[in-house]
């Protein structure tokens, strides 16, 4: 059973869509770019030139390129965005220092088009670190579906000016939890912003979970960021509490860290468990041979797939591993998601042969079926529809499971609703296996070329 898109032209729009970008990023895929960062000591009153150069392969279309100079900030993420004037409004932007030999050019295949950025700091650019993106980018180009889509390049310009003093301080400007969902993690969002004059790399946080009596219940740490964090920027680290917690009152406690051990800066807050909390299971991987009959399970046994002989055709590592839920798209009309979600990654395509999962539904999920089991059932995302499919699921309330027998891997959730039972499960597996085509390489390609060809003369018939 599926649920398909309301609007047939919609759909229709979005299938070519992504014909479009498939195309484009294979042509993209043709630019080389050199000179991606730049990052070094200048003294006050120097002068640097920083070397680029963007290349395009034989065969590919010809393309204009504009290069542009924006303030340096950052994403909540982490990740590096380009500020415009009226927005780079930091004391360490090294903006107005850059001056560009080329801001637009037009490039030919099989091309190479060098071009630089000269930078000059003032005498008196003080002390620390200045800061700057260099933005370079594809013109926009338009298939019928009227969307452009564009490649572009932020190219990091981080300076910092010899001989003066580098103040590396950060600040923890909130302390959050996130709710408390039996099956999820319980994400604690630390905000941290660099209150120094130069960036630093690979800070990392680490937070103690304390009940109410002050025993240490829970302890998570972050990675190190791969990001450098600006001057004047704000940024989030996310620790995972996933730790099985009673109901009661607790306390986290944040530290923000250099990469040496460094306290930046450290802050607490409470939380309350009102029920009983279930973390997520823990994350599994095993390899599976060719031909080979194998079980991937959790270690406790809430989620296992069995793969029969002959379903695995290559040799190949395959994960389970707990889904996101605040990640997945909304359950359609007339169902709900239950809490119970995972992803089995490390396969594109299709299994040779059915494979059996079973998946234990908790208390959650029943209280979203409205204490009905017999309305939980599994589902699927189709990634290329965009939609869940349900998959005919048999019922155990005994051992509170649910089993499924499919080809597909990917993600998978637990619904509530009008459920598919074992009965239709013949029909339906036999249509599972006609309607899905492996994802990537040339049969995901002309899959889609046929879907927008038949979109389009059906939009040509009715005008």
């Amino acid at each position: 059973m599926k649920w398909q898109a309301k609007n047939y032209f919609v759909k229709c729009s979005l299938l070519g869509i992504l014909f479009f970008i498939s195309i484009f990023t294979s042509s993209a895929a043709g630019l080389h770019f050199e000179g991606l960062k730049y990052a070094g000591e200048v003294s006050a009153g120097e002068t640097v030139v920083h070397q680029m150069a963007l290349s395009l392969g034989n065969g590919e279309s010809a393309t204009d390129i504009t290069v542009e100079v924006l303030g340096f900030g950052q994403a909540p993420n982490k990740q590096y965005i380009g500020l415009n004037s009226s927005e780079d409004l930091s004391p360490y932007s090294a903006h107005d220092f850059i001056t560009l030999d080329k801001k637009t050019f037009h490039i030919e295949p099989g091309e190479k088009v060098p071009f630089t950025a000269t930078i000059k700091l003032p005498e008196d650019s003080g002390s620390g670190g200045r800061y700057a993106l260099l933005n370079v980018y594809t013109k926009p180009e338009r298939g019928e579906a009227q969307v452009g889509v564009s490649t572009a390049v932020m190219v990091p310009v981080m300076l910092t000016i010899s001989d003066t003093e580098l103040i590396e301080t950060g600040k923890i400007t909130n302390l959050s939890v996130g709710d408390v969902v039996v099956g999820q993690p319980i994400i604690v969002t630390t905000s941290l912003e660099n209150t120094g004059n130069h960036h630093y790399y690979s800070a990392w946080n680490e937070i103690t979970v304390e009940n109410e009596a002050g025993t240490l219940v829970a302890n998570s740490s972050t990675k190190p960021s791969i990001y450098a964090i600006i001057p004047t920027n704000s940024v989030n680290f996310e620790t995972k509490i996933e730790q099985a917690l009673p109901v009661g009152t607790y306390t986290v406690h944040s530290k923000m860290r250099l990469e040496d051990g460094t306290v930046l800066d450290e802050k607490s807050t409470t939380f309350e468990v009102e029920k009983e909390y279930i973390p997520p299971f823990k994350e599994v991987s095993l390899l599976i041979s060719a031909g080979e009959e194998a079980i991937l399970k959790t270690d406790n046994d809430r989620c296992a797939i069995h793969f029969p002989q002959g379903a695995i055709v290559s040799r190949v590592k395959l994960t389970l591993k707990p889904g996101d839920l605040k990640r997945l798209a909304e359950a359609p009309e007339a169902y709900e998601l239950g809490v119970t979600c995972l992803a089995i990654e490390g396969l594109q395509g299709l299994l040779a042969k059915d494979a059996q999962l079973k998946v234990q539904y908790l208390e959650e999920d029943l209280n979203i079926a409205g204490g009905n089991p017999s309305k939980l059932n599994l589902a699927y995302w189709d990634g290329g529809l965009r939609e869940w499919v349900l998959v005919p699921t048999v019922l155990d309330e005994k051992k509170s499971t649910l089993t499924a027998n499919t080809k597909r891997l990917g993600d998978w959730v637990i619904v509530a609703g009008a459920p598919v039972r074992a009965s239709e499960e013949t029909k339906a597996s036999k249509d599972d296996s006609k309607q899905q085509i492996p994802q990537g390489g040339m049969a995901s390609f002309i899959a889609l070329l046929a879907a927008v060809k038949i979109c389009l003369f059906r939009k040509q018939k009715q005008n």
